[in-house]
């Protein structure tokens, strides 16, 4: 159990001390990316989407070129799968009591959601780089 954890805090940006911290910290990092995700979503709903739905392949790539676009597609990248591992971890730590499932359950929530990180923004990298 002891090497699942060790590894767990190695699992990329994941390594905040969340196992130092309080109840408290957890809940505040997650209520910051909530917040953080609000102007994201709503510029993904009323920006991205709408423009996605109409354009063709050339003018998409023309849109993600435009370096707001692609920072802000980042952003929501990130904060959105940041938030999703905090909320997966809270329910993991919740529900799961044997304590080798929850390591185990734990080392694939963080694993994963940082596995799944970098594939979307490496696509949206490679996206960038076609001219």
């Amino acid at each position: 159990m002891r090497i699942v954890r060790r590894t767990v805090r190695l699992a990329g940006f994941f390594v905040l001390p969340y196992r130092d911290w309080t109840g408290r910290g957890h809940w505040l990092i997650q209520r910051i990316t909530a917040v953080a995700l609000l102007p994201l979503y709503v510029w993904l709903l009323l920006v991205a989407f709408p423009n996605a739905s109409t354009a063709h392949h050339a003018e998409l790539l023309l849109w993600m070129h435009n370096p707001v676009n692609a920072v802000l597609l980042y952003l929501t990248i990130v904060f959105s799968l940041h938030h999703m591992a905090l909320g997966l971890r809270t329910i993991v730590e919740d529900y799961i009591a044997t304590p080798s499932l929850n390591a185990l359950a734990l080392f694939c929530v963080h694993w994963g959601s940082f596995l799944l990180m970098v594939t979307a923004l490496a696509a949206v990298f490679r996206i960038l780089l076609q001219s």
